[in-house]
């Protein structure tokens, strides 16, 4: 009997990395884009809409972030210290994986910029998005 031929990979496939939607959570992710200040705004606002109806509010945002905006109803993931975007890519997957795990009605998140591994950061919480991106 012959041995087994390699199969050719197909011409449709690309890498997981690539995809519009990669390591996307199970539950709906908003992702926010702009200047600090003006994101934390936009963020405190979907936090008091949702929380206001009764809706648990998962945040994935730098230590400063959850230290403002953290409360009653807010179950959030601190990445780390907004100046260290070394320290939140190494934090990013595993604090998106645990937020995700304890189930939020929706979760929200606050892009650190676009200057070095910020740039890794953004496009990977932009496709764990899905394209819900909100650009202030």
């Amino acid at each position: 009997v012959g041995e087994p031929k390699p199969q050719a990979p197909s011409a449709g496939m690309i890498a997981p990395g690539l995809l519009d939607r990669h390591y996307a959570p199970d539950n709906t992710l908003w992702l926010v884009i702009g200047p600090p200040a003006a994101a934390r705004t936009w963020l405190a606002e979907q936090i008091r809409t949702y929380t206001a109806n009764g809706l648990r509010v998962g945040l994935l945002a730098p230590d400063e972030d959850v230290a403002l905006l953290g409360g009653p109803g807010v179950d959030a993931e601190a990445l780390g210290p907004a100046d260290a975007p070394e320290t939140i890519a190494r934090n990013l997957f595993a604090a998106l994986r645990a937020l995700d795990a304890r189930q939020p009605d929706i979760m929200l998140a606050r892009d650190i910029g676009a200057l070095g591994i910020a740039r890794a950061v953004r496009d990977r919480l932009t496709r764990a998005a899905a394209g819900r991106v909100i650009r202030l």
